[in-house]
Formats: structure tokens, sequence, C-alpha cells
């Protein structure tokens, strides 16, 4: 009989029994990451409209982004990444959100406008 884990049935609940256990493997081998990548992810980006690819590192840079538009330290964000250095994090990882570019711009956009002469 499945037990409850986490909200979601277990099939496999003996203690050798892994988490995210292989169906195909009866408990007895994990799900790849390979195979979760392709068989759930991947098809559920393309069916919510998602053209570009979604590997794992997707996952990271969101992370990064999304903290980052929080305000958290860049260093708490670095060293939740396990990058070496803040600069990966920065250059590599962290993307402006497209709220952020528009309120940067608004603060800007009157500077560069020239009254009309009387």
């Amino acid at each position: 009989m499945p037990c409850w884990i986490g909200g979601g049935k277990s099939l496999y609940r003996v203690d050798d029994d892994w988490i995210f256990a292989s169906v195909a493997k009866e408990g007895k081998a994990p799900v790849w990451l390979s195979t979760m990548l392709e068989d759930y992810i991947q098809p559920a980006a393309k069916a919510a409209g998602i053209s570009k690819r979604v590997g794992w590192h997707t996952f990271r840079r969101s992370l990064a982004s999304i903290l980052g538009e929080r305000g958290e330290n860049v260093k708490v964000v670095q060293e939740l990444l396990r990058h070496s250095n803040v600069s990966i994090t920065l250059e590599l990882y962290q993307q402006a959100g497209a709220e952020a570019k528009r309120a940067a711009q608004g603060h800007v956009g009157g500077l560069f406008v020239v009254p009309k002469a009387s």
C-alpha cells in the first residue's frame, strides 16, 4: 500500500528505496536527472509556450536573477550557487528584469529632453 510523503503518494516506501525512484526499476534505482529533464521538464516548458532550451542551468540562472531582483546580497547568492567568486554570479547568472529596466529608463528619460525655445 502506498504511503504519503510530502503530500504525494510514494509507491516505494521500504528503507532502501529511493525518494525520487525509477518506476522502471521498482524503487531500487533513482530517476536520472537527464530523464527528469527530457521526460517531464522540457515537455512542460514546451506546453507552457517556452521556446528556448530549458536545462538545469536555467533554474540556477533564474534563482540568481530572482534573488537579485528581490535585493538579496550578491555574496549570499554567490555562496548559495557555490560560485568561486562574485563576478561569475553577476556577469553570467544574474539578469536584470524587464520591470527594473523600465524603472531605470524612467529615471533618466527626462534628462535628455531639451525645452523648446519660445
